[in-house]
Parts: structure tokens; C-alpha cells; sequence
């Protein structure tokens, strides 16, 4: 017989964001103004240190569902258009 328990987290959260070029240069997304920037790859750290990989679709629009707990999310630097750079205000 097999006795294999599993467990679910009792709370989940979402990690969710757009990837821009922000033309207004004012470190907010503007429909219509800012440019959405689709294929970047996004990763996401979870509070249980696995790590997951999420690429921007065509509105430059990531989503990830993690477990409670602190998460990371960094931008992988090397799919971002070239001479993109962090704008001010961003994090």
C-alpha cells in the first residue's frame, strides 16, 4: 500500500506585474504612452527558495502563484531590449 500524505499551502498569493519602456519617464505605467515589452524573463523567488521563470506575453504582463511568505522578483537583465536600464522610480 502506499501511504503518501500531501499538504497544501493554506494561503497562496500572486506575484503579478508589466515589463515597459516608460517613455513618460514618470515610473508608472501609462496605457497608451508606455510601451509594454513582451518575451522578458522574470524571476521569481518564492519563501520556500524555489525559483521560477516567467516570460512577459504581449502586453509585457507576468503572473506567478506563490506560496505565503516573502518573494523575490528580479528581472533577468539579459532579455530586456538593449540599453534598457532601470528607470527612476522603479524598483
Amino acid at each position: 500500500t502506499d501511504n503518501t500524505g500531501y499538504i497544501q499551502p493554506t494561503t497562496l498569493g500572486v506575484v503579478e506585474g508589466t515589463i515597459y519602456h516608460d517613455v513618460d519617464a514618470d515610473g508608472s505605467y501609462t496605457a497608451g504612452v508606455d510601451v509594454p515589452l513582451s518575451g522578458v524573463e522574470v524571476e521569481v523567488t518564492d519563501s520556500n527558495g524555489g525559483v521560477h521563470l516567467e516570460t512577459t506575453d504581449s502586453n509585457g504582463f507576468f503572473r506567478h502563484v506563490v506560496p505565503a511568505g516573502a518573494t523575490t522578483v528580479d528581472v533577468v537583465d539579459a532579455t530586456l531590449p538593449v540599453g534598457a536600464l532601470l528607470g527612476p522610480g522603479s524598483s
